[in-house]
């Protein structure tokens, strides 16, 4: 406590080095701590569903025509859902499929899916209201109802509670309102706004129309492993019976696919980040450096009077120390000013979306990581000042 008391005393009465000292600082673990948090959300966090861990993405491959990641037809879907035995769900879902909702004021394009019924049992999609397509609203005649994601039942319908079983209209055609997905990760919303079913005829009607993307659900006692393989052998006496080889299928963890396409570019930033830390440390370093020398007669002075090696070092360590952690305050400060600029100013990352962006946030995992980047760089703050850097012989 006389060390911080000193440490604290040493740093009030230099105002100038310490505000210059502590915004430098700032501003290079304010970086670190934003982008951490920008990793620890989208690379490091589990997937906001029940049991993510099972959560499985599958594709189509032809490496014959070097096509390692194709979307999958209706019959082959089909097929691999009859004749799986590792889910517990297997589902599908056609993206890109515009819908206009009109009646509510001025016209809106939604961002629509086809689905099948069995996509929110492989989520275990909660519902805010109502329920999930059942396995006939399929079939021809039936297909007229929709389900609203969370953010659009808000946004547009203002959370109406009565909203099940209202009628809506998209592409000029009457839908029955059956459900309110719950409010659910953004990488969702940001893909899907409504949600509609496939009719059992278009998922039948070609092999050659690769549009769906798959989703499974692995059962508690099977290997991703397991669950590939056997992909592999469905889909290779699927060809045979057509006549086809050299086509197969692939099994990948879906939280290892949502972030294959960021984890590079973040691994980059990151990088470039703990540069501008080096950096900042460099500049603080030399500060120290030349305050350090002004300091020598302090340092002789107290040696002079039998303080030890170990007590000056002690009391130079917890003065960077101490100066390191109010960088690291005025940093996270920093750090939640640049995560808004960032989601007003960046929505999308080398033109694809960047999963949970909306959800990330400063909290305990980016506090520590902070403090300990804030420890670290106070201890390498204090080793070239005089008095702990070792005597040259």
């Amino acid at each position: 406590m006389n060390d911080l008391r000193f440490a604290i005393r040493m740093l009030v009465k230099n105002p100038g080095f310490t505000a210059v000292a502590v915004l430098t600082l700032a501003l290079g673990i304010g970086a670190n701590s934003a982008l951490f948090s920008l990793v620890n959300k989208v690379l490091l966090s589990p997937l906001p569903f029940p049991d993510p861990e099972r959560l499985m993405f599958l594709r189509e491959t032809d490496p014959a025509n070097n096509i390692e990641d194709n979307g999958v037809s209706g019959p082959n879907y089909l097929d691999w859902r009859d004749r799986s035995q590792s889910y517990a769900a297997l589902g599908a879902v056609q993206f890109g499929n515009k819908l206009n909702l009109s009646g509510r004021g001025e016209p809106l394009s939604l961002r629509g899916g086809l689905v099948t019924p069995s996509f929110f049992d492989v989520f275990a999609f909660p519902m805010q209201l109502g329920r999930p397509f059942r396995p006939d609203e399929s079939e021809r005649g039936k297909e007229k109802v929709v389900i609203l994601s969370h953010g659009l039942w808000q946004r547009v319908f203002g959370g109406d509670t009565n909203i099940v079983g209202q009628a809506i209209t998209l592409e000029g055609e009457p839908y029955e309102v059956v459900g309110v997905s719950a409010r659910t990760s953004s990488f969702i919303e940001e893909m899907l706004e409504v949600y509609t079913p496939i009719p059992d005829a278009q998922l039948r009607a070609s092999r050659g129309n690769h549009t769906l993307v798959v989703f499974g659900r692995l059962k508690p006692a099977v290997s991703v492993e397991q669950a590939a393989a056997e992909l592999r052998t469905i889909a290779a006496a699927i060809w045979l019976e057509l006549g086809l080889q050299g086509r197969s299928a692939t099994v990948v963890p879906l939280r290892e696919r949502i972030v294959r396409e960021v984890r590079p570019a973040f691994l980059v930033l990151h990088a470039a980040v703990l540069l501008v830390l080096g950096i900042a440390c460099a500049n603080v370093a030399n500060l120290l450096l030349a305050r350090g020398e002004a300091r020598r007669r302090e340092i002789a002075v107290r040696a002079a009077l039998g303080a030890g090696r170990g007590r000056i070092i002690r009391q130079l360590l917890t003065e960077s120390v101490l100066l390191s952690l109010a960088g690291a305050v005025m940093g996270l400060v920093l750090a939640q000013f640049g995560l808004e600029l960032l989601r007003h100013a960046a929505p999308s990352l080398r033109g694809e979306p960047i999963p949970f962006f909306d959800e990330i946030a400063i909290d305990g995992r980016v506090l520590l990581f902070t403090f300990l980047v804030a420890v670290v760089t106070g201890i390498l703050l204090a080793w070239p000042q005089p008095g702990v850097r070792p005597r040259s012989t």
